[in-house]
């Protein structure tokens, strides 16, 4: 069977190693070659300080039940390397030290064509990603940082009058305590809905100094170039439509409307200029696009071809 390359081990590797105290003689020599070099020696420093942080982080972590001392060793064992592995390896985030000495939380989440996921952070948020949707989080003992690049989330953020969340997209600042509120972003365009709770959107511009405030059942929109704005009622379950696979249209062209269905299919979809202009209203199947484009077929007078292209869409004569 074959084994890693001890010169292409990480440093989680090699401390997963240790906690597990199997490491063999030819390992440990191994290790030793590999911990001489000066950037292997730093990373191994800083893999060993994040474990410590992550053992003592409060803020980060809701308990690490270690094991009564009646409990025999080899338990313990057992019980510290399965920590281990959740947090250094099972976990995509890493926990570095600030110049204070305070631990800084991040993570990097991403969803591809036609997949979805919900995430739970370290501070009880959750995180619901729509299709093609990619964010950073950067938590620290201030303030909990989001940066959403693209796509669309649903947030329901736990309470902490102590720091502040974040939502960064678009030149603008959306900021909570604690709610649940809707954020989709598209190009350019970022549109807010507010579920429950309180939202307050800043632009980040030097020369625009607007700032929203949203109540549950309001939405705002903005975009690099624009400020917010003024907040305007909306239906809430169209805005999060999209968490049980369909998308609710109010006569938006069907070039708009096939747009969104790119996210859900890596097939291409190929529109005539003649149907572009076409208005859809109504409740679409977003998740599959012959179903979508035959709910379409049936709300509109166009025709839908299967190619080697793709879907070729076209208005009927």
């Amino acid at each position: 069977m074959k084994t890693q390359d001890s010169s292409h081990r990480s440093s989680e590797d090699w401390f997963a190693k240790h906690l597990s105290g199997e490491l063999s003689s030819e390992e440990q020599s191994a290790f030793q070659n590999w911990l001489a070099h000066p950037i292997n020696a730093k990373e191994y420093e800083q893999t060993t300080d994040a474990w410590q942080q992550a053992l003592f982080a409060k803020d980060y972590f809701s308990k690490v039940a270690m094991p009564k001392a009646s409990q025999s060793q080899s338990h313990w064992r057992k019980g510290f390397i399965a920590i281990a592995a959740t947090i250094i390896i099972g976990l995509l985030m890493t926990v570095t030290l600030t110049k204070n000495n305070e631990a800084l939380y991040t993570e990097e989440l991403a969803t591809g064509i036609g997949k979805r996921a919900q995430h739970t952070l370290v501070d009880g948020s959750t995180i619901e990603m729509s299709v093609n949707t990619k964010l950073t989080v950067n938590y620290d003992k201030e303030v909990r940082n989001i940066s959403l690049h693209q796509g669309e989330a649903y947030f329901d953020v736990s309470h902490d009058n102590d720091r502040l969340f974040n939502i960064f997209t678009n030149g603008h600042k959306i900021s909570v305590l604690g709610t649940k509120f809707n954020v989709k972003v598209r190009d350019d365009s970022t549109e807010v809905v507010l579920i429950e709770g309180s939202v307050q959107i800043n632009s980040s511009s030097k020369e625009t100094h607007n700032r929203v405030m949203l109540k549950p059942g309001q939405k705002s929109t903005f975009s690099i170039s624009s400020p917010p704005s003024p907040p305007v009622t909306t239906e809430t379950q169209m805005a999060l439509a999209w968490r049980s696979g369909k998308a609710v249209f109010i006569e938006t062209p069907l070039k708009e409307v096939l747009d969104n269905l790119r996210d859900y299919d890596h097939t291409s979809i190929i529109i005539a200029p003649s149907a572009a202009s076409l208005l859809v209203s109504g409740v679409i199947p977003i998740e599959n696009h012959d179903i979508a484009l035959n709910t379409l077929s049936t709300m509109l007078p166009i025709t839908i071809k299967l190619t080697d292209k793709g879907y070729m869409v076209e208005r009927k004569p």
